[in-house]
């Protein structure tokens, strides 16, 4: 990250860190939020949507073995369950549920959070016509989603704006507005998203939820007196965690991640919050 180094960048707040360091946390929380969440977000859609693509194959396949052992269909959903190593129906961020049991159909909907663990709804058909049985697996996206996801992101927007409110909370007041206008040029500068890139890569070198989680956990692996930053960025990833309904029907999340940056557009600017809402109303959580 791209920082002048001064004596004001040099010399500790009250609560005993520097001003660059209080760059990097908020480089960090406008990065997340403008860059890294969205593409992790795709990720992870597409890999729960191939998921649930793969269980309702599996759920076609396990009506089709019923029916050729005994000419009838399954007598509920949860019969099917044990072949699919399931003990409940949910997985990866899809919940099953039996819409219609008959002597002659068997239909299962598979739904996911609406633009949040995935965005399409998927749907397995079984019907005996004649004594014939014919089964179709189907998916078709879901109307809501990109309204649910952009409020979703509009709200994390909102948290991290509060956040870096808190972490200005703690400069003096007659610093406040001077120290962002410096908060802006450092994000907005070359090379900011690659530092943050690099700060938040797991063992693994990719950018996970997972990744993302401890280190938002640890504070940053900053050392605070008073554990103001830690408290702040453990506040900001609970509500990540709440927005984009991390863990939601059996949703194994710390997987999903990206190997590389995400291309950042030329001119365009991470640090988007509201300046005047920051500078005058800063509020403590």
């Amino acid at each position: 990250m791209t920082t002048r180094t001064s004596r004001t960048s040099n010399r500790r707040t009250p609560n005993g860190f520097t001003l660059i360091e209080l760059l990097v946390v908020i480089a960090i929380i406008a990065t997340l939020i403008s860059l890294l969440l969205p593409a992790v977000q795709a990720v992870r859609e597409q890999a729960n949507y191939m998921s649930a693509h793969l269980t309702l194959h599996q759920m076609a396949a396990a009506v089709q073995t019923k029916w050729n052992q005994s000419r009838t269909l399954p007598a509920s959903l949860g019969e099917l369950l044990p072949a699919l190593n399931m003990t409940r129906p949910a997985k990866d961020g899809y919940v099953y549920t039996q819409v219609a049991v008959t002597a002659t159909r068997f239909t299962v909907d598979a739904i996911p959070s609406a633009g949040l663990t995935a965005s399409q709804r998927g749907r397995l058909e079984a019907k005996v016509v004649l004594g014939t049985l014919s089964i179709q697996v189907s998916f078709t996206p879901i109307p809501e989603a990109d309204a649910r996801r952009n409020q979703a992101f509009q709200n994390m927007l909102s948290e991290g704006a509060r956040a870096v409110s808190t972490l200005m909370g703690i400069l003096p007041v007659n610093e406040q507005e001077r120290v962002l206008q410096s908060v802006r040029q450092s994000v907005d500068s070359p090379g900011t998203a690659q530092d943050v890139f690099s700060r938040l890569r797991g063992k693994d070198q990719r950018v996970t939820l997972g990744s993302i989680a401890e280190y938002l956990n640890s504070g940053g692996n900053y050392t605070f007196a008073d554990g103001s930053v830690r408290f702040i960025l453990a506040n900001f990833w609970k509500a990540v965690e709440r927005e984009m309904h991390l863990g939601e029907n059996d949703e194994n999340w710390l997987r999903f991640g990206i190997a590389q940056l995400p291309t950042v557009e030329s001119g365009s600017q991470l640090f988007h919050f509201d300046l005047d809402l920051l500078v005058e109303h800063p509020k403590p959580n």
